[in-house]
């Protein structure tokens, strides 16, 4: 849940979840969790009610974004997941970059996080409110179920085929474990754009720092086949798993 600044506006942001880019293994490891300051909303630019929507007797609408917030609580990617209408996509698309964010912090130090946000649209105001969404499961799950609204995220199987790679790089075994042999396994969580790119990557689990950014460079040069639906572009949720030893290569 993302804290904000309550005032009056011509939308409601209804939720937010949120995931750092990894959780690091060294407060684990001693038997204490990490403790972890979520991301909050410092600054917002209020999007406006579109007027040429009005015009057409259209009075309320919906678009959820998900959004990737570096460490200095700068936005440094999104991707639009869902709208009723696109007058309301390019609206969030024409704000969202003048908002500013106070970072997570995981231990006191900020961290790159992805977010999910949904607005909601009315011709009046209304006071902001938010709520708690179940992450990428509710993303894929029965958010997509919701009538008269464009999904730009698709489920895999819902692609005319399967998901392709046209380019890999390998992570890069970290120099710092090359006398002790240390290995580990990386799960990365990210998304193919309609274009192939990677998109918005973060890493499941609990990992060493090394490791993950490791992984989340190389991921972030992977390309695909661009995902179809019946034929048009889409955007599509996937997952690759590393699993690090000494050898050549960085990678087993």
């Amino acid at each position: 849940m993302i804290p904000m600044l309550k005032k009056r506006t011509a939308f409601a942001l209804l939720a937010a979840c949120v995931t750092v880019l990894f959780l690091p293994t060294t407060a684990a490891g001693k038997g204490k969790a990490p403790r972890v300051e979520l991301l909050k909303i410092v600054e917002m630019v209020e999007p406006a009610f579109p007027m040429k929507l009005t015009v057409d007797g259209v009075v309320r609408g919906a678009v959820d974004v998900i959004i990737g917030v570096d460490a200095e609580g700068r936005l440094d990617d999104y991707l639009v997941t869902m709208y009723s209408k696109q007058a309301f996509a390019d609206e969030i698309a024409a704000v969202l970059g003048r908002w500013r964010f106070e970072p997570t912090r995981v231990d006191g130090a900020p961290v790159w996080t992805r977010a999910m946000l949904s607005f909601s649209f009315e011709a009046q105001g209304v006071v902001i409110t938010r709520a708690a969404l179940d992450g990428v499961t509710m993303l894929t799950g029965s958010m997509l179920e919701q009538a008269n609204r464009v999904r730009v995220l698709t489920r895999q199987s819902e692609l005319d085929g399967p998901l392709v790679v046209a380019h890999t790089v390998a992570p890069l075994y970290p120099a710092q474990f090359a006398e002790n042999g240390r290995t580990g396994a990386v799960t990365v969580d990210f998304f193919v754009d309609g274009e192939g790119r990677v998109r918005l990557p973060v890493v499941e689990g609990e990992t060493h720092p090394w490791f993950a950014n490791s992984a989340v460079e190389a991921i972030l040069q992977w390309r695909f086949e661009p995902p179809l639906k019946k034929g048009r572009p889409t955007v599509v949720n996937a997952r690759q798993q590393f699993v690090f030893g000494a050898g050549a290569g960085g990678t087993r």
